[in-house]
């Protein structure tokens, strides 16, 4: 995340230094009331702008609930390579970039599509599952409703997907809670489901089971 948040800043800064060069020629060359001049400071005053988006957007990831809790994302991601070294459940990345799809260790769990979602077990207070099956409807008859079906369809399924599950696979949705009633979501695939919290009851007998 902060090598994301790095790369984008040091790229916009990159980009409004050569658009403010190319403006700065143009205006001393054409007249800063040349149409091109104006162009180019309109252009290099959003690069400003987005600028300073991706620098407030990276002082708020800093200060995200998870980092204050847990500490800095250095930490964080220390934890996280350790827990993949032995962990008590680990799906496998099954969509985009992410690293797995969930990890849980004797200590905490974590969402590989969303690492935020890094939650020290002690601090969770139930659970619950939602089984998901991808099943799809298709309209015939009416070429509109045909087309909208398809398209709810597509959704669904990157809806599904976000969650860092292949919408051809069965899966489940673990719901947590932790102590403020917060949820936190994990995907299980449904195979591991029995096993995951058999491992759960084990090491974290605490969290209650909610239906």
């Amino acid at each position: 995340m902060k090598g994301g948040a790095a790369g984008a800043i040091a790229a916009t800064v990159i980009g409004a230094a050569i658009v403010g060069g190319c403006a700065a020629f143009c205006g001393t060359q054409l007249g800063w009331g040349h149409m091109l001049s104006i162009i180019l400071l309109v252009v290099l005053g959003l690069c400003v702008c987005l600028l300073l988006f991706f620098i407030v957007k990276s002082a708020r990831m800093k200060s995200h609930p998870v980092f204050r809790r847990y500490g800095s994302a250095a930490v964080l991601a220390q934890r996280i390579n350790e827990g993949l070294r032995s962990p008590c459940y680990y799906a496998e990345a099954m969509v985009g970039n992410a690293p797995f799809t969930t990890l849980m260790t004797d200590e905490f769990i974590v969402s590989g599509v969303e690492l935020v979602e890094f939650m020290e077990l002690n601090d969770l207070r139930s659970v619950s599952v939602a089984s998901f099956v991808n099943t799809h409807r298709i309209v015939v008859g009416d070429p509109l409703m045909t087309v909208a079906s398809v398209a709810a369809n597509r959704i669904s399924d990157n809806v599904i997907a976000s969650r860092g599950i292949n919408s051809q696979t069965v899966f489940d949705q673990i719901t947590f809670k932790d102590t403020a009633g917060k949820p936190h979501r994990y995907g299980v695939h449904r195979r591991d489901i029995e096993s995951f919290f058999e491992t759960l009851s084990r090491v974290a007998p605490h969290i209650v089971f909610e239906k």
